[in-house]
């Protein structure tokens, strides 16, 4: 699964609370809550990404501007990302584990509810 693709599951299961239908609990790994709340932070702002650069993809006619729109998003979260003290690596091992742990999920969620 594409950084990308990633991002969108991961903003449908934590902003539409549908990560309890996509599996099971596996366990709850050990990320800090310090971890989680630059995680936090990093997805809100992945997401604000994602309301600018969607549009953009929809109205690219070619392929070729589809590929630049996405190299452009991916560039622009993998900086988002960095800037928040996060790997991309890091973050999309948390992303993997949210997207199939409740309890993780919620985790997160609760950090972005506190989050300003």
């Amino acid at each position: 699964m594409s950084i990308r693709a990633r991002f969108l599951a991961v903003m449908v299961a934590i902003f539409l609370g549908a990560a309890p239908a996509l599996a099971q609990v596996i366990g709850d790994p050990a990320y800090s809550d310090d971890e989680l709340k630059t995680f936090a932070v990093a997805i809100v702002k992945v997401q604000r990404l994602n309301h600018v650069y969607l549009p953009k993809l929809d109205a690219a006619g070619t392929p070729e501007e589809q590929e630049k729109v996405l190299q452009s998003a991916s560039a622009e979260m993998t900086r988002v990302v960095e800037d928040n003290g996060m790997s991309v690596n890091r973050f999309t091992q948390i992303l993997d584990d949210v997207l199939v742990d409740t309890n993780l999920a919620e985790r997160v969620r609760a950090h972005i509810r506190q989050s300003p």
